[in-house]
């Protein structure tokens, strides 16, 4: 009894331990017709945010590359950030690493214009051949953490609020010689504490940093070995629910290596060789991971011959099973390092460095481009129940949610939607927002004349099978009131509305507690109505049949004496 007791008692605590990241789920059609409505009902639990993408699954393409622009000063960068500043504004920042240079890219309001090079030279003269950089937003100031890879030590940029300006910077150390030859480095944020991991090229450990609550702090540092990598460089972490997982590339050995952070991103995570049937790295560089379509994705790029891999590892990262893809190198070049990819809008634009010398002295800045097949104009929403959306065109489209609870926890759920080629007849409804008790009257809007039947739900138990009808509410309340119709070609639609009804108001007023009454001099009436507060109702005032207000309350003066 005892043994099985503990049993139970492990399950539920499990259970418990699960329950806390939120269970996303919606409710989807699993088909439609173009130009139809869709409306999604959000069945999640344990959420406080969400977000919607409506076209999503983009990561499971080849992208196209695209040449951006070249410069003579990021001739040799092996790190590419792209970063949106509080305005909206993209900015992208390089290192060259033999020169010391860090260059910053205005894209302006879009990653995909063309940016200007802007070249911040070299910031207090502390930049010794640095291998990445990564920023990290603290209320309204911007920072970032560079690897300074031949100083064996960490910087830090301090930018302000203004991502355009040059950044101030301070030496961290190498924390008693824990940084050796540091070739990577990420940050992450979790429950209001900044942790910050840096990958050593020379000692095949990594260096976690605990910031607590500002990166201005200074950190606490442990250790974690790398067994069996040599020239540890790019580093890469993403957060699955509750529980954090890495990647970091082994360059010597064309390796990659995970972590697995199971009992919390503040103690040592579970170390090992990462194995993928089919996958083969070339002094893997840089990596990047991200979760598109409530699938994890891993992209890597190689030194040599410059090829881009992708590992897919579908709804789950900590399983460690997936797919490997190589993307190969695009004709870009045979000699790359850098890799950035970023969500905008429900797109994905990655960014990559040209190291090959194609422009004599210069770098070569290439964007990938990741095929877009989606039809409807409006794709993410943040809401808890977004707008209806249509798609024009037919297809299978996948539909997304990420659910987010006040811990930052995170659950995704993702349904697909077939679009037929048939068009839906376009709808919409009109009513009038009165008093309960009263017949509302209904009418359909539309303009294809290619309907053949109607169904009206109004929310309250009650539906009409007619084209045009009048309804009357028995009680106040909101509701909602749907449509649905069928087209000749046997495609539907949907038209929903909310509907406000309102209590009848009592009107009343309270006459001059003064008797007698005499002429010449003014007097209130007071207005006693009773109404429901957003019924917002207008006012009218008479006397002897003739309208003199339309105040709320009501003041005058008799001229003559008479009955009034």
């Amino acid at each position: 009894m005892r043994a099985y007791l503990l049993f139970l008692i492990g399950i539920l605590c499990s259970e418990a331990l699960w329950a806390q990241c939120p269970i996303a789920d919606f409710e989807l059609p699993v088909s439609a017709c173009r130009e139809q409505n869709i409306y999604l009902e959000n069945t999640t639990t344990g959420a406080q945010a969400y977000s919607w993408d409506v076209c999503s699954g983009d990561l499971q393409f080849a992208p196209t590359a695209n040449f951006v622009v070249s410069g003579s000063s990021f001739f040799r960068a092996r790190v590419f950030r792209m970063v949106q500043s509080q305005n909206g504004l993209w900015y992208g920042f390089a290192i060259d690493q033999p020169n010391n240079l860090l260059v910053r890219f205005d894209f302006g309001n879009s990653p995909d214009n063309t940016p200007t090079v802007v070249s911040l030279g070299n910031p207090g003269s502390r930049l010794q051949n640095p291998l990445d950089i990564h920023f990290i937003q603290e209320n309204s100031n911007w920072f970032a953490l560079i690897a300074n890879t031949s100083g064996n030590n960490l910087l830090r940029l301090n930018f302000g609020n203004d991502l355009a300006t040059t950044p101030s910077v301070t030496d961290l150390g190498s924390f008693s010689g824990l940084l050796q030859a540091p070739g990577g480095v990420y940050a992450i944020q979790e429950n209001g504490n900044l942790y910050a991991f840096v990958s050593n090229e020379s000692s095949s450990q990594i260096t976690s940093l605990s910031f607590g609550n500002s990166i201005l702090n200074t950190p606490t540092l442990s250790q974690v070995s790398i067994p069996g990598s040599s020239g540890l460089r790019g580093l890469s972490l993403i957060k699955e629910c509750d529980r954090w997982f890495g990647i970091v590339t082994s360059y010597n050995t064309s390796s990659l290596y995970y972590l697995d952070f199971q009992n919390g991103v503040n103690q040592p995570p579970v170390v090992n060789q990462l194995s993928i049937p089919g996958s083969s790295y070339s002094f893997p560089a840089s990596i990047k991971l991200v979760n598109e379509g409530g699938e994890f994705f891993a992209f890597v790029q190689s030194a040599f011959p410059a090829h881009v891999y992708r590992l897919a590892f579908g709804e789950s990262i900590v399983d460690l099973t997936g797919t490997f893809t190589n993307l190969g190198n695009f004709g870009i070049s045979n000699d790359n390092g850098a890799f950035e990819l970023i969500g905008y809008n429900s797109s994905w634009r990655g960014f990559s460095i040209d190291l090959s010398g194609a422009v004599p002295g210069a770098g070569r800045l290439f964007r990938f481009t990741f095929p877009e097949s989606c039809s409807t104009p409006v794709r993410t929403f943040d809401a808890e129940t977004p707008p209806s959306f249509t798609f024009s065109s037919n297809g299978s489209y996948r539909v997304t949610l990420k659910a987010t609870d006040a811990t930052g926890n995170l659950g995704y759920h993702s349904k697909i939607i077939s679009v037929s080629s048939g068009t839906s007849p376009d709808i919409d409804i009109t009513a009038q927002n009165i008093c309960s008790g009263y017949p509302v009257q209904f009418t359909s809007i539309n303009t294809s004349s290619n309907i053949v039947s109607y169904h009206w739900n109004f929310g309250d138990f009650n539906t009409s099978d007619q084209q045009n009808p009048s309804h009357v509410f028995t009680s106040a309340g909101t509701y909602n009131v749907q449509l649905n119709v069928l087209g000749s070609n046997g495609c539907g639609n949907t038209a929903q509305k909310e509907v406000e009804m309102y209590n009848e108001p009592l009107a009343d007023f309270t006459t001059p507690g003064i008797s007698p009454i005499c002429t010449n001099q003014a007097y209130q009436f007071f207005n006693t109505t009773v109404f429901d507060p957003d019924l917002n109702p207008s006012w009218e005032w008479s006397v002897n049949g003739t309208p003199v207000s339309a105040n709320f309350n009501f003041e005058t003066i008799f001229t003559n004496p008479a009955s009034q």
